[in-house]
């Protein structure tokens, strides 16, 4: 193999990888983090749950889990999104 070709399939592994889905609890850590930079009044029972509700029926790759991808949100949503914003987000 070549050095390109190395090259060519090192990224697709890599790629591959951040488009594995990322475990239950990195996403509910995830989207914890998103309702503690979002302003709003969500009690911590309704946030509780909505994070378990959306964990449970949201496959989010391991890639889309970053600071940057955190920032964008936060700065997005004024409030905890509901599933609909998220998923389009």
């Amino acid at each position: 193999m070549n050095d390109l070709t190395v090259a060519r399939e090192t990224a697709l592994t890599e790629l591959r990888g951040k488009l594995e889905p990322a475990p239950q609890d990195a996403f509910r850590k995830w989207l914890a983090s998103l309702g503690v930079l979002c302003a709003g009044k969500t009690g911590l029972a309704d946030a509780e749950a909505k994070i378990s509700a959306y964990s449970a029926m949201f496959q989010a790759p391991v890639g889309l889990l970053t600071k940057s991808v955190l920032d964008r949100a936060a700065r997005r949503f004024k409030f905890f999104p509901t599933y609909n914003e998220l998923t389009d987000f």
